[in-house]
């Protein structure tokens, strides 16, 4: 657990969600994208939330060079310079939502129910 939270800083916490998401999609005997897609767009989720974590929550643990851990600060330090401020967060937030729809394999109305979830949390 500890080099997961070293590389790839707090976004170590999705894979438990995303390996939920499938045994709910299983579950429900719903139709899930082919393994190998899943796997892959898990390693593009994994990275692409670390840069979005050390982008935009920059502040410092103690332990913990950056909340994106050393895969976000790498990005930032190296790909943030050439590519520009904007670019680099919308390309992330782009590969960041469509890594975790292909992950998460979840229908609309169960993305909508998520979403209601969230909402009601956030209000309560």
């Amino acid at each position: 657990a500890d080099p997961l939270l070293q590389i790839f800083g707090f976004a170590a916490y999705l894979p438990p969600i995303v390996f939920f998401a499938w045994g709910y999609n299983m579950l429900k005997k719903q139709r899930i994208f082919p393994w190998w897609l899943r796997l892959t767009a898990l390693v593009f989720l994994l990275v692409s939330a670390s840069a979005l974590l050390g982008f935009f929550m920059p502040a410092v643990p103690a332990v913990y060079k950056t909340y994106g851990g050393f895969m976000g600060m790498f990005l930032i330090q190296k790909i943030q310079p050439l590519v520009g401020t904007i670019a680099f967060s919308i390309v992330n937030g782009l590969i960041f939502f469509a890594s975790l729809y292909l992950t998460t394999s979840l229908s609309n109305k169960d993305w909508k129910v998520v979403l209601r979830a969230m909402r009601f949390a956030a209000m309560w």
